[in-house]
């Protein structure tokens, strides 16, 4: 049985989908007939600025380590900020999330795809001088890292994990640890502080009262 695609349009596996249209993949109907990867008009309230495209196919995972690392340039007053994917879990592309600009407006905004690529951009560097007295201690590297913990890892891995390093060195050390480095990657990798703030909550949630060894 032959497939009509008046509706759609062809998906390249390099250029992706054209402006207004997103990509389906493909799949096999109730009567056998087989359905190749297509592009399908978007029917979503809002658009996805150009600046900050969302890129979800297999070719993204393949350049995304490049890019992810390529350093950018800003001029006097800004900072750069590292790219990262931004993953959303099953509740969330269920539910959705709100976002709020700056102006005020908000929306509701339901991601289709598990993840999405946000590339490196200039920030404001709005950095001030910490008080004297509280600064935050030195980190030593690989403190978490050595029990493979990252970030990148679902959320039942990561408290397994943390669940084996608070048995090691104590539920305050770990707790200061994922403060510290949650404070510290808030304007570089906000994905990645979200993450570690997320973590340290559930340290002191689970553990507290927290005390030193």
């Amino acid at each position: 049985m032959e497939h009509k695609f008046e509706k759609s349009m062809p998906y390249h596996y390099l250029s992706g989908c054209p402006k207004g249209y997103r990509k389906r993949s493909e799949y096999t109907t109730g009567a056998g007939t087989y359905v190749p990867t297509r592009c399908i008009r978007s029917v979503s309230s809002y658009t996805v600025s150009r600046k900050h495209p969302r890129t979800s196919s297999r070719t993204s995972s393949r350049t995304s380590s490049r890019v992810m690392n390529k350093s950018i340039k800003c001029p006097r007053g800004y900072i750069g900020r590292a790219a990262y994917m931004r993953r959303y879990s099953t509740s969330v592309r269920s539910k959705g999330y709100t976002v709020r600009k700056a102006s005020g407006t908000t929306y509701k905004v339901h991601p289709r795809d598990k993840s999405l690529y946000v590339p490196a951009s200039c920030i404001k560097d709005s950095a001030k001088a910490v008080p004297k007295g509280k600064s935050i201690g030195p980190l030593r590297k690989g403190e978490l890292t050595k029990y493979g913990y990252s970030t990148q890892l679902p959320e039942d891995e990561r408290r397994k994990i943390l669940f084996q390093a608070v048995r090691d060195s104590g539920g305050l050390a770990i707790y200061r640890k994922l403060d510290a480095v949650a404070k510290l990657s808030l304007r570089i990798s906000p994905e990645n502080s979200y993450i570690f703030a997320k973590d340290r909550d559930w340290v002191k949630k689970t553990f507290g009262p927290l005390r030193a060894f």
